[in-house]
């Protein structure tokens, strides 16, 4: 009997694993940070929708793709950089064509290992061409509208190397170039192609280093300052324009506060405080992550900003995205490094597609479609609901969410707002004291 009630027990075990979903399996992993900066589990906020290759929609395997795009119609575009080629797919993974050839002058031109895509509301693709140093933009036959060569970029050395990887444009047409071999900042053309400026170039980080260095060159002679190296700014390695124009920018070497920017048109970064992250005062993990038995720092490889305002970013040492609020606050977690899905080897760019995340893995070859659950779409709607002015809709989705996580201190800050709001001054404060919230708890 004892034998037989063992054996019952040990199937019904094994049923239940079997039948585990997979947001289940996600949500063992899923964690977040609190406002001391402090790791905790959390429910799962996207689970894989599905995983793309090439090979899906008729075509070879992508090599080493660094960018992808999605348009207003839906139009996906994937700079595949090891094949030298660009895909256009439709919604539904249709590959619809495959630019390798384009035409200047009717004159055949190879692409060379192009890495960044973006499409413009004029209804060019544009395309970093990064083997042949030139951002070209095309028509629907691929002929060449519009290039730019880096010519002329005022203030930069005669020997500069100009490398476009990342490309995007702004409503009003200009067009914004970001090179790793370009210290200076973004390269800013005017719609025609002509430069016109370096925009929001990054600062010297102030370290114990550089201090030294530029007391030892107050004593040095020209000679000798010639021999010494100079303390440059980091470049940035991407940007996204949003429907208002500001530019976020990437710059993985930075340091904290330049890693992730908000720019404005004067090139001021606008975006909030970094108290709020709680993750160590930093975007990314809190904790360093240890890669190839060494301590690494974050290293943030692209941004999105949808229409709400939810900043997502990737890190391309985690693997990982993480989301925040415009006053950088955490929201939701998901990816990381692995062979099962929803983990990658090697992640390079971000984007959205209607609800859904897409992340491109430069060595896999792949795209992976992350699709909300339910409990991050209560935490969205929440969001949205209060700044409509949508109080008490705002406080019901943050009961939700404090159903499936207690230990979400930005519900706690939402919901005591949103009673705030509605003059509910007791239990704003209840709600804001256990949200660390101490800007409208004063309020209160």
């Amino acid at each position: 009997m004892k034998v037989l009630r063992l054996c019952t027990a040990l199937v019904t075990v094994a049923a239940l694993f079997c039948a585990t979903d997979v947001s289940g399996l996600e949500r063992q992993t899923a964690y977040q940070y609190d406002e001391k900066g402090v790791s905790i589990p959390a429910p799962a906020a996207y689970a894989v929708e599905r995983v793309w290759v090439a090979q899906n929609s008729g075509t070879s395997a992508l090599s080493e793709p660094a960018d992808l795009f999605v348009d207003r119609e839906g139009m996906l575009y994937i700079a595949d950089t090891g094949n030298s080629r660009v895909l256009i797919l439709d919604g539904a993974w249709t590959l619809l064509s495959e630019i390798k050839t384009v035409w200047l002058e009717n004159e055949a031109q190879s692409l060379q290992n192009p890495q960044g895509v973006f499409m413009g509301t004029d209804g060019l693709l544009y395309i970093c061409d990064t083997g042949n140093r030139r951002v070209i933009a095309v028509d629907g036959q691929s002929k060449i509208r519009r290039e730019i060569l880096g010519r002329d970029l005022t203030g930069v050395r005669e020997t500069y190397d100009f490398k476009p990887e990342r490309v995007s444009v702004d409503s009003l047409g200009n067009i914004y170039v970001v090179s790793s071999s370009i210290y200076q900042g973004i390269m800013c053309f005017s719609a025609d192609g002509v430069f016109r400026s370096f925009f929001a170039p990054n600062e010297v980080e102030n370290t114990l280093s550089t201090w030294l260095l530029s007391l030892w060159k107050s004593v040095f002679t020209d000679k000798q300052k010639e021999n010494v190296e100079k303390s440059l700014p980091e470049p940035y390695n991407n940007l996204y324009i949003d429907a208002d124009d500001f530019i976020y920018t990437t710059a993985p070497q930075a340091g904290e506060g330049g890693d992730l920017k908000k720019n404005n048109l004067m090139g001021v970064n606008i975006l909030k405080s970094a108290h709020n992250l709680g993750a160590g005062e930093r975007f990314g993990d809190a904790e360093l992550t240890v890669k190839d038995g060494k301590a690494a720092e974050n290293a943030l490889a692209d941004v999105h900003v949808d229409g709400e305002g939810v900043i997502s970013v990737l890190d391309a040492n985690t693997n990982r995205v993480y989301q925040y609020t415009q006053e950088c606050d955490l929201i939701a977690i998901f990816g990381g490094s692995g062979s099962l899905k929803g983990q990658f080897t090697e992640v390079s760019a971000l984007e959205k597609w209607e609800a859904s995340y897409l992340v491109l893995d430069r060595q896999d070859g792949s795209v992976t479609v992350f699709s909300p659950c339910a409990y991050i779409e209560n935490v969205r709607g929440a969001l949205k609901c209060y700044n409509l002015g949508l109080y008490q809709e705002a406080e019901t989705l943050w009961e939700k969410v404090l159903n499936e996580n207690g230990g979400m201190t930005l519900a706690y800050r939402g919901m005591g707002r949103a009673a705030l709001q509605q003059n509910e001054v007791t239990k704003a404060m209840q709600y804001l004291d256990k949200g660390a919230d101490k800007y409208f708890y004063s309020i209160a």
